[in-house]
């Protein structure tokens, strides 16, 4: 079974709710889903909280989704999907299997964990102040460099980085999921959203 890094940019009110009522974390992914193509999320909140979350904040940068059932979609920005690229370039990020103690390490696989176990454990957040200033190590010029220079096959294959069966080519594949990354995380900051995000 794949494993699945998926990233959306939610506003902090909504964040402060989540925290509060973490059973409304899946719903965020299957909401992600449906802005994919895929099934349209059923969030199931009640006519009080659509309210709420329409009066929370206009919705910005792209829609995730359309369904009426999506009553938390106001208070959400874009989504993202790294796919089975998610291990990999962490490790280019930070040249380590697991999330450390620098900004870079953090980007995936960091955060506060919160809810239930979504399939590989429970959604975890980075309040907007984290967002912004992990949005300004990714934007530094020379990092591009440092991750080009620690992709390495074997040694990724050796370490257990996801999904194990790497090859040269793969090189420019992470790459450009990270600038994905990297995009994604500058326009949160700037849209001053948080972010949420699983591996599922």
């Amino acid at each position: 079974m794949s494993m699945i890094a998926r990233f959306v940019q939610i506003a902090p009110d909504l964040l402060t709710r989540l925290i509060i009522d973490p059973s409304l974390a899946p719903g965020l992914f299957q909401i992600d889903e449906a802005a994919d193509g895929g099934p349209a999320g059923e969030i199931g909140l009640d006519a009080e909280h659509v309210a709420q979350d329409r009066a929370i904040r206009p919705q910005q940068n792209r829609p995730l989704g359309s369904h009426p059932a999506c009553s938390i979609q106001p208070a959400m920005g874009a989504a993202l999907s790294l796919e089975k690229a998610w291990h990999g370039v962490h490790y280019l990020l930070c040249g380590e299997p697991d999330a450390g103690r620098t900004i870079l390490s953090q980007a995936i696989l960091g955060g506060t964990e919160f809810g239930d176990d979504l399939g590989y454990g429970p959604a975890r957040y980075f309040a907007q102040a984290k967002v912004s200033l992990t949005a300004r190590e990714m934007a530094q010029a020379e990092l591009e460099t440092g991750m080009k220079a620690r992709f390495d096959p074997v040694q990724m294959a050796r370490a257990g980085i996801y999904p194990r069966l790497w090859t040269p080519t793969d090189a420019a594949w992470l790459m450009e999921e990270f600038r994905r990354l990297k995009n994604f995380y500058v326009e949160a900051g700037a849209g001053q959203f948080a972010l949420v995000t699983c591996i599922v």
